[in-house]
């Protein structure tokens, strides 16, 4: 005959010892109830049941966070539902465990370190663009040094499900950097969960950096007047005068930094379209004038170049054909984007325009071509832009002149209504 169980008492179990092996004692109180005593000193409640023609065995949690009451109560409830038919709770249990196995991680799509880059900086990058042609290798450097300073150290957000990851926990990295890292991360997140959502990891309509807010876009409302575009131009012809010199005399850049500047002006280019130029890729043949780029950002494409451009490129390039970079750093390679910038802020500084960025220099050629009645559709094919909806943003830039004109016709109308000449 089996001995009766004796129901267990709080105090009964804290004083159960661990021994060399692992071993259980049922409690007699709650059918199925066992607390199981680990030589490590560790106390785990577990539940038996029938399902399946099957033993079957769940744990319910750990003494002395799950206490004997709360236990029971645990396991009764789980008895119900048993009973009632198909439930099966440790079934579930494996369920959940194999798609917890299976479900990617934060660390999945963005990598923890330069060992593990994830799925963004391995495959997304070399694959971007309308034209999948992939990032350019700054491109993909930038975004790197975007997770790893704002993503990567966050070991604990990396080892989240990404099913688990909500708009909140975006907007605690958005609020601890500046409005133009999060612009960029927003991005990164956009893309990552959008190929989440793509391969079923999280559900559709769920992306949570679509549902976290954006950082407002700089307004585009700057571009160059006639008279700033005659103080930018002597900077830099004061500038190509006093050369490398620039040291000595604080109006001084690098000859290739002038030129790079003017040719922004005068292609609308993307800054690192040009300073990634190479002569075999640029054609100044009467007629079909033209650079080539075989990446960028919206993928090979060829940028269609006026007349004074093309003068400008074939008086720096000489008479013979050329190869290699257009314009070269000190050390010979390209001229880097950042060397760019950094004199840019003296240049503007000395043209009395601190609020314009190289940027601007593409605005206010986009501007002078919708001010001259150049369509939005040639426009827009001439900056690069796939829609044409991306280059409207400009055409409010020639505002002030429809409104000078508007003046004009304005005190013309009154001049003739009160009997004017």
């Amino acid at each position: 005959m089996r001995r009766a169980e004796r129901a267990l008492t709080e105090r009964t179990v804290a004083a159960l010892k661990p021994r060399e092996t692992r071993y259980h004692v049922a409690d007699g109180g709650c059918p199925g109830l066992q607390i199981r005593v680990f030589p490590s000193g560790l106390k785990s409640w577990r539940w038996g049941y029938h399902a399946g023609g099957a033993k079957r065995w769940l744990t319910l949690g750990n003494f002395p966070a799950l206490t004997l009451a709360e236990a029971r109560r645990t396991a009764e409830a789980e008895r119900l539902k048993v009973g009632a038919g198909g439930y099966d709770p440790a079934r579930e249990r494996d369920s959940r465990r194999k798609a917890d196995a299976e479900a990617w991680s934060v660390r999945t799509l963005f990598g923890s370190g330069p060992d593990d880059l994830g799925w963004y900086l391995t495959t997304y990058v070399q694959t971007a663009g309308r034209a999948k042609a992939g990032k350019s290798a700054h491109s993909v450097a930038t975004d790197t040094g975007y997770l790893r300073k704002h993503v990567w150290q966050r070991r604990t957000f990396l080892r989240r499900r990404i099913v688990d990851v909500t708009p909140a926990d975006l907007e605690t990295i958005r609020r601890e950097c500046s409005e133009g890292a999060w612009s960029k991360l927003r991005a990164i997140f956009r893309i990552g969960f959008a190929h989440a959502e793509a391969v079923g990891q999280i559900p559709r309509a769920s992306n949570p950096a679509v549902a976290t807010g954006r950082t407002p876009d700089r307004k585009v409302e700057r571009y160059l007047t006639a008279e700033e575009r005659q103080r930018l131009e002597a900077v830099l012809t004061e500038a190509l005068k006093i050369g490398p010199a620039r040291r000595a005399h604080p109006g001084g850049v690098e000859p290739y930094v002038a030129h790079v500047i003017r040719l922004l002006s005068l292609t609308g280019a993307r800054l690192s379209e040009i300073t990634s130029l190479r002569w075999e890729f640029v054609d100044i043949t009467p007629g079909r004038e033209h650079l080539r780029l075989p990446t960028s950002k919206t993928g090979a494409r060829k940028i269609p170049i006026s007349g004074q451009a093309a003068a400008y490129l074939a008086k720096l390039r000489g008479p013979e054909p050329r190869i290699g970079p257009v314009f070269a750093g000190r050390l010979g390679g390209i001229a880097h984007p950042s060397t760019i910038k950094r004199a840019w802020r003296s240049i503007r500084a000395r043209a009395e325009l601190p609020d314009v960025r190289l940027h601007d220099l593409r605005h206010a050629f986009a501007s002078d071509a919708i001010s001259a009645g150049v369509p939005l559709a040639t426009v827009a094919a001439i900056l690069g832009h796939s829609i044409v909806a991306t280059t409207e943003r400009y055409a409010h830039l020639a505002d002030a002149e429809l409104r000078a004109g508007l003046a004009m016709v304005g005190e013309r109308i009154d001049a003739a209504t009160r009997g004017g000449n």
